[in-house]
């Protein structure tokens, strides 16, 4: 938002929907770090975990995006996972100041915000596994094997993906992996 009110163009719903798309994009490497540590945070969990970001659809929705196509959740499902935001949140009355068509865009989300994340993730780095192994530092697993998994969500008729923490030197095996 801040880019474009720099630029002095104004915050049209258009405008707004090209800003969200570039920060979905953004968001698969900008916050990789943030991905692998709540990853961690998953295969450590002993119980249910909630997750949240400032809204509550962004971040979040890429997060809960990753872990389910992880899962080996269908893209088309995880897309009508993603778009319940729009049902179920709320604006805040303390939201950012801007005309009400961008504020419309803001507090919605949109099919092609997710579809430019994923995206971005087939093109920069492969495909959602090689970005699990590559980027967020898991490695596939099956089940019966040590560690933890993110397992049991997958039908049984499909082939069951699962994945734990990638060992590193000199640590424990669920130790947060340092960027590279």
């Amino acid at each position: 938002m801040e880019a474009a009110a720099d630029a002095e163009r104004e915050l049209s719903g258009p405008v707004v929907v090209e800003l969200m798309k570039d920060l979905y994009r953004s968001l698969v490497n900008d916050q990789a770090n943030r991905f692998a540590e709540f990853f961690q945070h998953l295969l450590r969990a002993e119980g249910p975990l909630v997750f949240h970001c400032t809204a509550g659809k962004d971040r979040t929705g890429v997060a809960a995006a990753l872990v389910l196509l992880a899962l080996g959740v269908s893209r088309d499902l995880v897309m009508q996972d993603y778009l319940l935001t729009n049902e179920l949140l709320r604006p805040s009355p303390f939201g950012p100041r801007a005309p009400p068509e961008a504020l419309a865009v803001l507090w919605q989300v949109q099919e092609s915000f997710l579809d430019a994340a994923l995206d971005a993730v087939e093109v920069d780095h492969g495909g959602v596994e090689r970005y699990l192994t590559h980027r967020l530092g898991l490695t596939p697993s099956r089940p019966g094997s040590s560690g933890r998994q993110l397992s049991g969500v997958v039908s049984r008729s499909r082939r069951l993906m699962t994945w734990a923490p990638r060992p590193t030197p000199n640590t424990e095996p669920h130790a947060p992996r340092a960027s590279r």
